[in-house]
């Protein structure tokens, strides 16, 4: 599978650091807002950025409205229809507008930050080659984002027209404004192997001319970096993991050299006036702390922020709000899961916890005048008409990360983990739902029968594909015609774009026998008198077997000279597939077939199934396995 492995190599190469959990706080429970329509007083409302995971192409903006209470878990989708893409880094607001980087999708998305509407999405291309923007700052009507090839872009802040690119250091990670000069934090992270080994510099770039001016010479691999209100740069640096600590270093931008070296290992911080909030936490020695810094006096002035015994399992972003120093703390729990957002006043006392916020948060941003009339909000009846409202039946084949999504826990039978797999895609696009290896299938339904209407497509179900990155999906349909609500009448294949295509085998089938313990291989055997096994988790909820029968799509993964597996994208008619906001991630009732290839006419469907279409293993990248994101009636 694509997606998830690829974030979990690059947080262990650094890019992001690994924060496993030593303390929980999901007993926690949400504070409840007072009687008058805040929470503690607040106004406007939070916009709340989740990485989502890497590859996996379900980054969110979540919206917490305080005049309503309400919570809006993918609020950018609701407002543009479309999904923000693949792992959100970086969320800024300049003026009337927000600033959003979503790195693997390479692209800056422009807001409207009273209202959210989108108001430019610019590409970061470098011909067909991904720039991947990471972070975002601004001088004087000018926003600038660096990313990781390398790359500064200056940005027209009016226009929002791209003026000009600067080279700087390999893998620049982060990047922040002062007096007058850009200062990049170049990391190494991508290509760490590199003989040079990471890199321990920040670039220093005339905002006037857009040159380098000097290249200052920091502790190993930088990340983080901020100016205080003082004229001075702060920088986390993170070590080699090995025998090289982190540092916490000050930069002086009138002399553009290195005044202070504070020996803490940070991962985040922001900054309050005077104060700056400090986190860390040891991968390897499981330690962590949250502690407050002095400035001006150059010390620690709180060993401990939280005072009130609140736990936070995995902390993942830290945002001052500027107007009232409430301070952010989110939780991206097991990074599987939704994670939250803890508000501490500056006491360092919990004020509330917004939960289930998205994946991996990392960024929050008060927008005290949000503005959001009540025709753009979505009446729940239309939203539970038009988003897939039931899952009938999950049956994963054996994968990589089944029984990660959704989550897998102690004593799971068939029917909670259909529950935990509706959980998921019930209504907006929210989460995601594994199939695994080929035949491994998810079948749904809307509140209503589907419709074959005149338009050319029905109905859409949204994966997480991009170019060169998908896992087709096979659909099926069904018509209740004994009305008894149950998916036991006859099926019809949506015959896709491979249909017809020899090399697409039709009837195969599929064996996969339960292992004895979890770490062991799957062994399988198939109609074809192949057998072999296969390096992946076996839903042990589903008993000793699990038969997957279908059509056998052909490989789809290719591997080039270079050792990089590219995932084909095939023309239409299949599940994370092509981007959600294509017109080839919709289906039509009239492609149906019957098991012999016939088209057959339908009036309108009941049920729907996905299945996972390809039986392939992508070397290093895991098996091919379709995910779901959800689905939703086009006709309505």
């Amino acid at each position: 599978m694509k997606k998830i492995f690829l974030y979990s190599c690059l947080k262990a190469f650094c890019l992001f650091l690994v924060l496993n959990a030593f303390v929980s706080c999901d007993d926690l429970e949400s504070i409840v807002p007072n009687s008058n329509g805040t929470i503690n007083g607040s106004i406007g409302g939070l916009y709340i950025l989740c990485d989502g995971n890497y590859s996996l192409n379900n980054s969110t903006l979540a919206l917490y409205d305080f005049k309503k209470n309400s919570l809006n878990t993918d609020f950018f989708q609701s407002k543009s229809g479309r999904k923000l893409g693949d792992t959100g880094n970086d969320m800024q607001r300049y003026g009337s507008k927000l600033y959003v980087v979503v790195n693997v999708s390479s692209q800056l998305e422009v807001l409207d930050a009273r209202t959210g509407k989108v108001l430019r999405q610019i590409p970061f291309m470098d011909g067909t080659k991904a720039r991947q923007p990471r972070t975002v700052t601004f001088w004087e009507d000018k926003a600038y984002v660096c990313s990781f090839d390398g790359t500064v872009a200056k940005i027209d802040t009016t226009t929002l027209d791209v003026e000009a690119y600067v080279k700087v250091g390999r893998n620049p990670d982060g990047i922040t404004a002062s007096n007058g000069k850009l200062y990049v934090s170049n990391s190494g992270g991508l290509d760490y192997a590199n003989p040079e080994g990471y890199e321990n510099t920040v670039s220093v770039i005339d905002a006037a001319t857009f040159t380098v001016t000097k290249n200052v010479t920091v502790g190993t691999n930088p990340g983080k970096i901020k100016a205080d209100i003082y004229g001075y740069v702060y920088v986390a640096t993170r070590g080699d993991y090995k025998s090289e600590q982190g540092v916490w270093q000050c930069i002086d931008t009138n002399t553009d050299e290195v005044v202070k070296t504070i020996h803490l290992t940070v991962t985040n911080f922001d900054f309050y006036g005077n104060l700056a909030y400090i986190y860390s936490y040891d991968n390897t020695s499981k330690e962590s702390w949250i502690k407050v810094f002095d400035l001006e006096i150059g010390r620690i002035v709180k060993e401990s922020f939280i005072q009130d015994g609140t736990s936070i399992a995995t902390p993942y972003g830290i945002n001052v709000n500027p107007n009232n120093g409430d301070v952010y703390i989110t939780d991206a729990g097991n990074y599987v899961s939704l994670g939250d957002v803890c508000c501490f006043g500056p006491n360092g006392v919990l004020k509330y916890q917004i939960a289930n916020v998205g994946v991996s948060p990392n960024t929050v941003l008060q927008v005290a005048d949000l503005s959001l009339t009540d025709s753009e909000s979505v009446d729940p009846a239309v939203l539970e008409a038009k988003y897939l409202y039931k899952v009938l039946d999950y049956t994963p084949a054996p994968g990589q990360f089944v029984g990660k999504y959704p989550l897998l826990a102690e004593n799971e039978t068939i029917e909670s983990m259909r529950a935990k797999a509706e959980q998921q895609l019930k209504g907006l696009p929210k989460g995601i739902v594994s199939l695994g290896r080929f035949g491994g299938s998810l079948t749904f339904a809307f509140k209503s029968a589907v419709q074959n209407g005149a338009s050319r497509t029905d109905f859409r179900i949204f994966g997480n594909a991009f170019a060169n990155s998908a896992e087709p999906g096979i659909v099926e349909v069904s018509v209740d015609e004994n009305r008894n609500g149950l998916t036991d009448d006859a099926w019809y294949e949506l015959a896709g774009s491979e249909y017809s295509n020899p090399s697409t085998l039709k009837k195969y089938s599929i064996t996969y026998r339960k292992p004895s313990s979890k770490a062991d291989s799957v062994f399988y055997r198939d109609n074809q008198g192949k057998t072999g096994y296969v390096n992946a988790f076996y839903p042990s909820w589903q008993g000793d077997s699990i038969v997957c029968r279908g059509t056998l799509l052909a490989p789809t993964a290719v591997k080039n000279s270079a050792g990089y597996w590219a995932l084909k994208n095939l023309a239409w008619g299949y599940v994370d597939n092509q981007p959600n906001d294509s017109e080839f991630s919709c289906f039509d009732i009239d492609w149906a077939v019957n098991a012999v290839g016939e088209s057959v006419k339908l009036d309108a469907i009941d049920f729907i199934r996905v299945y996972t279409g390809v039986n392939q293993n992508a070397g290093w990248v895991g098996e091919i396995s379709t995910e779901v994101c959800g689905a939703e009636v086009l006709s309505y």
